[in-house]
């Protein structure tokens, strides 16, 4: 029970018994004057004191999440684990459980640290950096209303950081009532649904690679990183010079900050896209498995980012 309710019945009772004292003086109880002083120190300490410990206790968390980031892995449900089916993952064959073990291998040296699985449903700033491992999937424990996605949405616009490890949100999965997930947009034309039909493009803009000729996607291309990059994410790539795209962001993508960029700037296969005080990141490479460079790329810009308490994006 929260202080706040548990005032609210001590003064509720107070005034229940002050009622009875001023006209049943022959109860015997305590004088009316000491219930008014009881009163007055109660709704001191609601109005008062209570307030004052609240805005306390939300400084020193907020201090506190700054300097040591929690950083949230979606476990693939919504709610609960007991009664729902699991995420599928879509474009990935990188579950959850090896990302969280792969991040903190590369974070072993950082002492500082707060990484933990999270229900779709418990969503909130209180994690500076959220994963998405399901790749283009996503859990959503409403698909007519997106109650999950505005979720994700809030977070972002509130200042979070939400990795995706595929093409955002063309995927998604009531996990409760559903087995294997959905697209997002059930439009098509001739049977293949456009990336600009889907959540990432109609509600954040976002414009990625969906070749319909060859070569189709995953495919090999080259890749670099310029001196900005690296400031922000560290050399991602040593001595790896090709990737496999898949779903890359495409430059006329609004505020979007690249950190990995096909040969000649033609596409962005790791970036941030700015959403609000948040950003959206943004993985378009194909994860074959957790051997692969692209996995380990990503592991590797995770780890930095968090190093440096995500301070780039702030």
């Amino acid at each position: 029970m929260k202080v706040r309710d548990l005032l609210q019945r001590f003064i509720a009772t107070a005034v229940t018994f002050l009622f009875f004292a001023m006209f049943k003086d022959g109860l015997g109880l305590v004088k009316t004057t000491d219930y008014l002083k009881l009163i007055s120190i109660l709704l001191l300490i609601y109005f008062g004191i209570v307030p004052f410990l609240e805005w306390l206790i939300n400084i020193l968390k907020r201090t506190f999440n700054k300097l040591v980031p929690k950083i949230g892995i979606l476990n693939g449900y919504i709610e609960d684990a007991g009664r729902e089916y699991k995420c599928v993952p879509k474009s990935t064959r990188t579950p959850g459980i090896i990302w969280d073990r792969e991040l903190r291998k590369a974070l072993k040296g950082i002492r500082l640290k707060r990484i933990k699985g999270l229900y779709a449903g418990k969503i909130d700033n209180s994690f500076a950096l959220i994963i998405n491992p399901y790749g283009e999937n996503y859990p959503e424990s409403d698909t007519d209303l997106r109650i999950t996605f505005q979720k994700i949405r809030s977070y972002m616009k509130n200042g979070g950081i939400f990795f995706t490890s595929g093409a955002p949100f063309w995927y998604h999965q009531n996990t409760v009532t559903d087995r294997d997930g959905q697209w997002s947009v059930v439009k098509t034309q001739d049977g293949i649904q456009n990336m600009t039909d889907g959540l990432g493009y109609t509600k954040l803009g976002i414009s990625v690679t969906m070749p319909i000729a060859e070569p189709l996607e995953p495919s090999p291309i080259e890749v670099y990183q310029r001196d900005t990059d690296r400031e922000i994410v560290g050399d991602l790539l040593g001595e790896i010079t090709e990737v496999k795209k898949y779903r890359a962001v495409l430059p006329n993508t609004p505020d979007c900050l690249p950190f990995l960029r096909e040969k000649e700037d033609s596409t962005y296969p790791l970036c941030a896209i700015q959403y609000d005080k948040g950003f959206l990141l943004h993985s378009g490479m194909w994860l074959e498995d957790q051997t692969s460079s692209e996995f380990q790329i990503l592991v590797r810009a995770l780890a930095t980012l968090i190093n440096k308490r995500l301070r780039p994006f702030g």
